[in-house]
This record gives structure tokens, C-alpha cells and sequence, in this order.
């Protein structure tokens, strides 16, 4: 049974491995269709006029929902990195309390909120690389059906007015959030895409650099292995 879920979660990441490539692959030549647009005027992309009806209206539904939905998703790593900051406080401040002596390092109170807190911080690292992912994701897709729909324009022209409304995502739960994360809807937007650029660059710098030369060890290193067992045989 364990080893049937490993299988899964192997399969998953190879399949989720593929998906970012893809995507990967896709900002990639909107980025350079874009430039081309903006330097010479051509659109390699414009796939619009054979595509039906129905699939122009989803394609810019699908655009207009990661549109709303882009200021909102950076909640999630803010929440969980605050939250593993205050763990980590926890933590620290548990361990500090023990070394002067107010409470005892080895009690079972201050073992176990020294191991909640662990667990706690834990969970919520890989809750905000999870979130970032998920970021990458939505913000990649909507600057592919950004350019696929309307290439040159970041945002639709129809969606213009709104993209100068401030959006504060936080406001409901943190009052002085106010002076932090009170921007214009456009720059959530840009601030998303520069995001995803940057990740894009590091990713294809590791896949075809970095990735390139650990395969390349690897090999060596097995291709050392067997030839020293059949040189000893």
C-alpha cells in the first residue's frame, strides 16, 4: 500500500514537471511574440480568427477570472509566512525561556511546544512554496491568454477602468495592511508577471544548465561504478 502511494506521488511529479515545462514553454514565446509585436508590428500568435466562437468567449472568461483572482491568491503566502514566522518566534522564545531558567528545558510542556511549533513551521514553509507555485501557475496562464487574446495589452482594454481600482486583499483581516498592500489592480497584475518572468528565467537556467550537468555526473559516476565492478571481475 506504501509503495503504491510512492508510485502516485512519483507519477504526480513527473506529470507536474511536464505541466511547468509546458507552461514554461508557452510564456516563453508570448514574451517573444510580444517583443516582436511591439518592435515590428507582427503577431505570431494570432490564432483568434480560425478558432470558434464559443472557445474565443472561454479563452477570455478564463482570462477575466485569473484577472479578479490575481491580487487575492498572494494572500495565501503572506498568511503562511506569517505564520511560520510566528512559530518560529514560539520556538525561539521556548528555547530562550529554558537556557534562563524560567521553565525546564526538558519538561513535557516545553518539549511539546517546542515540537508543535516545528511541525507547525514545516507545514507552513511548504504552504507558501506551494502557494508561490500556484501563483506561478495562474499568473503564467493569464499572461498566455493575455497575449493570446489581446497581445501588446497586459490588460484587456475593456478592463481598463478597473485596473486603476486599489485592491487591498488583506483589508478585512489586518486594519494596518493598509500602508502595505494598498496598490492599484495594474500593479498587482505587472507585479504577478515580473514574478513569473523571473521564476521562468531561474527555471530555464536549472533545466538547461544545472539539471544538464547533475544527469551528466550522475551518468559518470554509474558508468565509473560498473566499469570498476567489471574490471574486478
Amino acid at each position: 500500500m506504501i509503495a503504491n502511494i510512492k508510485n502516485v506521488i512519483c507519477l504526480v511529479g513527473k506529470r507536474f514537471d511536464l505541466v511547468i515545462k509546458l507552461l514554461a514553454t508557452l510564456f516563453i514565446i508570448c514574451l517573444f511574440s510580444d517583443y516582436l509585436y511591439e518592435a515590428y508590428n507582427i503577431n505570431i500568435i494570432e490564432f483568434n480568427p480560425i478558432l470558434p466562437q464559443i472557445i474565443q468567449v472561454i479563452l477570455q472568461k478564463v482570462e477575466f477570472a485569473f484577472y479578479w483572482l490575481i491580487p487575492f491568491i498572494w494572500n495565501f503566502p503572506i498568511y503562511f509566512f506569517g505564520i511560520l514566522l510566528i512559530a518560529y518566534m514560539i520556538e525561539g522564545l521556548t528555547h530562550w525561556l529554558g537556557e534562563k531558567g524560567y521553565i525546564e528545558s526538558s519538561s513535557k510542556f516545553s518539549v511539546c511546544i517546542i515540537s508543535y511549533s516545528r511541525f507547525i513551521s514545516n507545514q507552513s514553509f511548504d504552504l507558501v512554496v506551494l502557494s508561490m507555485l500556484g501563483i506561478l501557475c495562474i499568473g503564467g496562464c493569464y499572461y498566455i491568454l493575455a497575449m493570446f487574446n489581446h497581445i501588446g495589452y497586459i490588460i484587456a482594454p475593456e478592463l481598463y477602468v478597473s485596473a486603476f481600482e486599489r485592491i487591498n486583499p488583506m483589508s478585512g483581516i489586518l486594519s494596518f495592511s493598509g500602508t502595505l498592500l494598498n496598490q492599484v489592480h495594474y500593479e498587482w497584475i505587472q507585479m504577478t508577471v515580473k514574478f513569473c518572468k523571473y521564476v521562468i528565467y531561474g527555471l530555464c537556467i536549472y533545466w538547461l544548465y544545472i539539471s544538464f550537468y547533475i544527469d551528466i555526473k550522475k551518468q559518470r559516476k554509474t558508468f565509473s561504478k560498473r566499469y570498476i565492478k567489471n574490471g574486478s571481475l
